[in-house]
Parts: C-alpha cells; structure tokens; sequence
C-alpha cells in the first residue's frame, strides 16, 4: 500500500474521530438566536488541530463548526490561521466565524483584514462585517440611551 493510502486513512479516522467526540461531548442550551455549546478540553483541542490542519477540506470543516457553535475558545486559534491562510474562500469563512463568534473581541481583527487585505472579495467581505459591527454598537448605545 503507498504512503497516500496510508495518509487519506488517517486524516479520514482524525475527522471521524473528532466528529465522534465533537457530538458526544456537546451539552446543549438553546438559545432563540444562536446554539450554545459547552466542549470539553480534547474537543476543544481537536477544534484547534482541525483549524490548523494541512487538509482544506478538515480545515474547512473545523471553521464551519466554530461558528455554527460559536466556540470561543478557538478565537485565537482562528486568528492565526487567518494570517496564515492563502484560500480566499477559507479566509471569508474565517472572518464570518469571528463575527459570529464575538463580533467585538474580534473587531480590530476584521478591521486589519478590511484596510490591509490584497484580495478584493476578502477585503469587501472585512469591510462589510465591519461596518456591521459599528451599526450592532450604534443601535446598542441608542437603545440604552433610552
């Protein structure tokens, strides 16, 4: 058998592996806007190892869940990948899940990406969850104001 096999059949039982740990240690809490999810220490660190992976379509993956969960943990982790990432479409899909995430934690994040970003759909993609952001604030300080 060629080392190729041998590579797809462990990345293939890591992404089984941590699916299976990613939907047996989920506790949920059900919230009108968004699904709160608490993770234990390994699910957390598989999340992590997922985003950093080599494989696109794992990385891809693990992106994906951090926001549909809004894991926060993983925050930074996403940071860095998004500096480390040359797939436009991986790095809009980064800027998403840290609006999802924490839209104001993660805001000097989308706003380097939105002012320094070469590739234009990645740079409007920033600028557009920005300036999102700013309307969120806007209407939170005028509806406290009342």
């Amino acid at each position: 058998m060629s080392h190729s096999f041998y590579k797809t059949v462990k990345r293939i039982t890591f992404l089984t592996l941590f699916v299976l740990s990613f939907v047996a240690s989920q506790n949920f809490a059900q919230d009108t806007k968004t699904v709160v999810v608490s993770l234990d220490e390994d699910t957390i660190g598989n999340l992590k190892n997922a985003i950093n992976s080599d494989n696109p379509g794992l990385r891809k993956s693990g992106i994906y869940l951090a926001g549909k969960h809004a894991v926060k943990e993983v925050s930074e982790t996403l940071v860095e990948q998004l500096d480390k990432e040359n797939d436009p479409e991986l790095k809009i899909l980064i800027l998403r899940v840290l609006f999802i995430i924490d839209e104001n934690n993660n805001m000097d994040e989308i706003y380097r990406i939105a002012v320094s970003e070469e590739n234009k759909r990645v740079k409007d993609m920033a600028s557009a969850l920005y300036s999102a952001i700013q309307i969120n604030n806007s209407e939170k300080i005028a509806e406290s104001s009342k």
